[in-house]
């Protein structure tokens, strides 16, 4: 294969820091923490033996968004449509070096008008209507935010210690929706 052709899996020669929130975004007066990158590029044509063999796995809500076990990650994207799939991870760290809180953001793009098994998915994990975007709660507070632009789905989730509001979460959700649509 040559160093220019598109493989099917991770691609760490992206970088979309500009497109993606940060720990500043989500918690601004953060010191410490952690960000960690992953991103998976799935060129349908490249994919298609991955996608046939069978190996895409099940989805199960119990995992978290994006609801496959990892290893089967790559496969079940691909397998549903998925041509780019980029996240990050936020660790909010205390000052005894531990993980107090985890904001996570997912950007999936797939061809346009094929979101329908992302929104199914979603929904089978009990996410709700909550405007322009579908919400998961605990309770009252938000759990994870999902809104879809064309082509392109913007799925934030959020643990119980974010410290953060709901509004502050869909501040966040609009963010990261400006962020994905033109960069900083």
């Amino acid at each position: 294969m040559q160093p220019d052709t598109p493989a099917c899996g991770a691609d760490d020669s992206v970088d979309l820091s500009d497109r993606l929130l940060t720990l500043r975004d989500v918690w601004p007066t953060e010191t410490g923490g952690g960000e960690a990158y992953t991103n998976y590029t799935l060129p349908p044509d490249i994919c298609a033996a991955l996608v046939h063999t069978g190996v895409a796995g099940r989805a199960s809500c119990d995992r978290g968004f994006p609801y496959f076990a990892h290893a089967e990650l790559v496969p079940a994207l691909a397998s549903l449509g998925v041509t780019e799939y980029h996240a990050i991870h936020l660790d909010q760290v205390t000052s005894q070096n531990t993980v107090s809180s985890t904001v996570d953001e997912t950007w999936l793009n797939l061809p346009p008008n094929d979101m329908n098994w992302l929104i199914s998915l979603v929904e089978n994990c009990g996410a709700t209507v909550g405007g322009d975007y579908l919400v998961i709660r605990s309770g009252t507070s938000i759990r994870l935010l999902l809104r879809v632009l064309g082509d392109s789905a913007v799925v934030l989730t959020f643990d119980d210690r974010s410290g953060l509001s709901n509004s502050g979460k869909l501040k966040l959700l609009d963010k990261a929706t400006t962020l994905v649509a033109i960069g900083r």
